[in-house]
């Protein structure tokens, strides 16, 4: 206003923004860092998760092929068998039955009596040796398949073996085996009448068959504390320890001839055991070798009978 210049400085100094400095650049590469090595550690955690998971599956899908290649092999193994009883075992009786009957329908006339019934009584064997065999291989393809059917009831034990003593009474006849059925008192059990039938037919069977001439076969039977005792003793050949556990095992046992070479398939035993638990029942064995076998089933009492009593 009066004239006079006056002349006044001012400085301004113009700082990089925030994300242009020095700290925060060293910052970002730091987080930057880190993310891509979090990054990196989930990635390789995951394929190695995703690798256990596969070998996982594929230790599984190994197992199942393992599995189902070994229940083929046995089931081609049973199949093997199942032709082998048709084609021999079963062909054998019924040829022989064939024979009989060809011999008596040609000859009718001219055979005596007597030699007339001696060929009726060996077709009546043979025909019941092709029914035990029909039987026990029915049971037992029921079995493996899981198709058997459990129908538990109240019924006669007496009824039972009195029927099974009867049915191989010729068969002991024949072999002149003294051959006798004991039960003192009426029993009744509680399971599946016709399971229990095939049980008692396959022991006794087996005894007549391993036992020789002029021997004893005795069929026992006691209830004692809600359990029925039924013992199959046999002056029979009897089992070594060792033939004895293989029968005790859960595998096949091995086939062996009778003492009048009877042939036999070893089903009737894996029957008996399969059927006895079945029946929520237990079995003992006992044998010595050249002296004779005693098989021993414990059964359930029926327990309407036990409460009447």
């Amino acid at each position: 206003r009066d004239g006079t210049e006056r002349i006044s400085s001012l400085s301004i100094g113009v700082d990089y923004p925030f994300w242009l400095q020095w700290w925060f650049i060293l910052i970002s590469v730091a987080f930057l860092g880190l993310g891509i090595f979090g990054i990196a550690r989930l990635y390789s955690a995951r394929t190695l998760r995703d690798k256990q998971r596969l070998e996982r599956i594929l230790k599984e899908r190994t197992r199942e092929i393992e599995e189902s290649r070994a229940e083929l092999a046995d089931l081609n193994q049973k199949k093997d068998l199942i032709f082998s009883i048709l084609s021999h075992d079963l062909r054998g009786p019924l040829t022989t039955l064939k024979g009989f009957l060809s011999l008596l329908i040609d000859n009718t006339d001219a055979l005596p009596k007597e030699d007339i019934r001696k060929h009726a009584n060996n077709i009546r064997n043979s025909l019941n040796s092709s029914i035990d065999l029909l039987d026990n291989t029915l049971y037992w393809s029921l079995s493996q398949t899981g198709n058997i059917s459990f129908t538990p009831s109240d019924f006669s034990l007496n009824k039972v073996l009195t029927k099974i003593h009867q049915l191989y009474q010729l068969t002991a006849d024949q072999k002149k085996i003294d051959f006798h059925l004991d039960v003192k008192d009426p029993i009744h059990v509680y399971g599946d009448e016709n399971m229990i039938y095939v049980v008692f037919r396959n022991i006794v069977s087996n005894a007549l068959k391993f036992t020789k001439e002029g021997k004893r076969v005795d069929i026992l039977a006691y209830q004692e504390n809600g359990t029925a005792h039924i013992t199959v003793k046999d002056e029979g050949v009897g089992m070594s320890a060792d033939d004895l556990l293989k029968l005790m095992s859960d595998d096949q046992p091995a086939v062996k001839t009778g003492t009048a070479l009877e042939k036999g398939t070893g089903l009737g035993l894996v029957l008996c055991k399969n059927f006895i638990r079945l029946n929520q029942g237990d079995f003992h064995i006992k044998s010595v070798e050249k002296e004779g076998t005693e098989f021993t089933v414990l059964l359930p009492r029926s327990t309407h009978n036990q409460d009447r009593k």
